[in-house]
């Protein structure tokens, strides 16, 4: 009798040690995962920040080429007007 309670009496022991141990464990993924949420949301924001960058600078690059496109088929269609006089 005294050593069956002796033998539950160590079981509780190294369960709550388990226990303990799957506590911090888990405290730790949930601080590991807190962590990398906020980091995702500044990395999102970056990636949309610079995105907007990269459209506006797409979108001025593409009107100078049409720009200069339209001014050099100008000057040459006058070219040819000029030529042919």
């Amino acid at each position: 009798m005294v050593s069956d309670v002796t033998y539950l009496h160590n079981s509780f022991e190294e369960l709550q040690s388990r226990q303990q141990d799957i506590v911090h464990s888990v405290a730790n993924q949930l601080t590991y995962t807190n962590k990398l949420d906020t980091i995702t949301s500044v990395n999102a924001d970056a990636i949309a920040y610079l995105s907007g960058i990269i459209r506006d600078k797409f979108w001025e690059i593409t009107g100078d080429i049409l720009w200069r496109n339209m001014t050099i088929y100008g000057q040459s269609a006058l070219f040819m007007a000029v030529r042919q006089l």
